[in-house]
């Protein structure tokens, strides 16, 4: 599971089509089983660390809202973007099937970093 450090709280889109749930063929695309298979990934990559969570104060008052953070993913491994990370992350997971298809092995990021493959 994802950990969590705050208490999490959802708004629903009153906008949101409540006659269409969330179509099974994009289960593939989106997952909770997915999400938490790329945290356990990456959270093993040399340079992982939980990024920080800054208090948007003066915003959620002028809203008339509790509390409004956000996550600063910009520091993470130096990417600069959390977008990048997940381009990272595509890449390695396609690295990893075609290894697997011409060496039967799985490699893992480690192994990408020390070349073993």
């Amino acid at each position: 599971m994802i950990p969590v450090k705050s208490r999490l709280s959802h708004f629903a889109n009153p906008r949101a089509n409540k006659t269409h749930p969330y179509p099974g063929e994009l289960g593939s695309i989106l997952s909770i089983d997915d999400a938490e298979q790329t945290y356990k990934e990456i959270s093993t990559w040399p340079g992982y660390q939980v990024t920080d969570l800054h208090s948007l104060s003066g915003i959620s008052q002028k809203l008339g809202i509790n509390k409004l953070r956000y996550k600063d993913e910009g520091k993470r491994f130096g990417l600069g973007s959390f977008k990048a990370l997940g381009g990272a992350y595509a890449v390695f997971v396609e690295l990893k099937r075609i290894i697997q298809e011409n060496t039967g092995q799985v490699a893992t990021i480690h192994d990408l970093i020390d070349k073993r493959f």
